[in-house]
């Protein structure tokens, strides 16, 4: 194999490449090996055909067919091993030469590359860096979340109120017939819900156990009922029986309950809150820092990124919806069915953030190749002892670096380190 021509415009390189008559007659024995296994000679069994009597039966010509393109891939394979390229997406405008026995082949085709990012200013950036602890609005605001997770509600004589919960019988019609689906006996409704609409709750306020009452609704045309949307629905109402919500009280024993007595006191039940809620405002303040300080240097950046990889990106994004999807038996199809949109239009709402993680990665990867900075062996060993505190020994360290990709997880850290080099020549306020 050898490279007669490698020229790069931009993010792609032209190639002409030669091809070994040695490589193709390996490429030939390899497709020959595959495609005699179906072969069918009379007088020869099955697979057990040699190369000679397969050609003297059919001739050369169906391994060559097929031949020709095992030796350019295989050519083409250890040309950007030689020439050391990063290659993100599959070639184009493959050309092949003509084919001569015991001749060299020569094919061109063009590649694209990794390509050159011209940096910016990536030190000094002024950057607001967001409290790392969560205030006391935030910890009164989680108790009282708690508080509702573990409510009760008690059978009462008082008017109904929002948030009760209330039996009533209904008959509902809709141009003055009736509307079986929203006539029911002994109906629970918990009003502030609005599952009949807000108009319907705020009529039930007041009622009391044993109340009659009938009123009309009238729906907006995008109400989520179809059925309903954009009609008046006429009900008939009976309050069999209100339920007003009871919050638990913020005691020792709630704390005990609400931790199942991993936890003896309010107060320390408090302070489990403060620390979850510290340790969240801490990461998303952490987070919203190395995005802002990319988005900076990348807006300071000049970059032209090949469609290839954009197009990669937003497939990992589809295959991602389509593994989620797949856990509640549903497919990518019927998800686009339910929100009305093609395939197309779900690819193209995806090109956005897909573009702006190849961007972010090819800044990142700029800036550690630029300032030298890498993650060490020593680095992921670090990293997987942090990880997994049951990987206390050298020998289970080293057991769990082999279950690893290691270069992918070499990259991640290489990456952790830039951002911890972007915010340490930060200017913060």
């Amino acid at each position: 194999m050898r490279v007669l021509k490698n020229k790069q415009n931009g993010y792609t390189v032209s190639l002409e490449i030669e091809v070994s008559p040695e490589i193709m007659e390996q490429a030939f024995d390899q497709t020959f090996k595959r495609i005699s296994k179906s072969a069918k000679i009379p007088g020869f069994r099955q697979g057990k055909i040699s190369r000679s009597v397969f050609e003297n039966h059919y001739g050369k010509s169906p391994i060559i067919q097929d031949g020709l393109s095992d030796a350019v891939n295989i050519a083409y394979s250890k040309a950007i091993d030689s020439l050391k390229l990063e290659i993100v997406d599959f070639p184009k405008n493959i050309q092949i030469g003509e084919y001569k026995e015991n001749q060299p082949l020569v094919f061109t085709c063009d590649v694209d590359v990794r390509p050159e990012v011209r940096l910016g200013k990536y030190t000094g950036i002024k950057a607001k860096k967001e409290p790392e602890t969560a205030g006391p609005e935030k910890l009164a605001e989680e108790l009282e979340k708690l508080r509702e997770n573990f409510v009760d509600f008690s059978v009462t004589e008082n008017p109904a109120k929002m948030d009760d919960i209330v039996s009533v019988n209904v008959a509902a019609s809709v141009d003055n017939a009736p509307y079986e689906l929203w006539s029911r006996q002994n109906l629970a409704v918990k009003l502030g819900f609005g599952h009949f609409g807000p108009e319907f709750d705020g009529n039930l306020v007041n009622l009391k156990p044993g109340d009659k009452t009938s009123f009309t609704c009238t729906y907006a045309d995008d109400f989520a009922n179809k059925d309903v949307a954009g009609k008046k629905v006429a009900f008939d109402v009976e309050v069999v029986e209100i339920r007003s919500k009871i919050m638990p009280e913020l005691t020792d024993d709630f704390a005990k309950k609400v931790s199942r007595d991993s936890l003896k006191t309010v107060q320390e039940l408090k302070e489990a809150i403060q620390k979850q809620l510290d340790e969240q405002a801490q990461q998303k303040s952490e987070e919203q820092l190395r995005t802002d300080l990319l988005d900076a240097i990348i807006a300071d950046s000049k970059m032209e990124i090949p469609n290839g990889m954009i197009e990669r990106e937003i497939q990992h994004d589809v295959e991602h919806y389509e593994t989620s999807l797949k856990r509640s038996n549903a497919t990518l199809g019927q998800y686009l069915q339910m929100i009305n949109k093609s395939e197309e239009e779900f690819r193209a709402e995806l090109r956005t953030n897909a573009e702006k993680r190849v961007q972010a990665d090819l800044v990142l990867r700029a800036i550690s190749e630029k300032e030298n900075i890498k993650a060490s062996d020593d680095d992921l060993k670090d990293e997987i002892k942090r990880l997994m505190p049951s990987a206390d020994s050298d020998e289970k360290v080293e057991d769990e670096m082999r279950k690893v990709n290691k270069e992918g997880f070499r990259r991640m850290l290489t990456q952790k380190k830039t951002f911890d080099f972007l915010i340490k020549e930060a200017k913060l306020s």
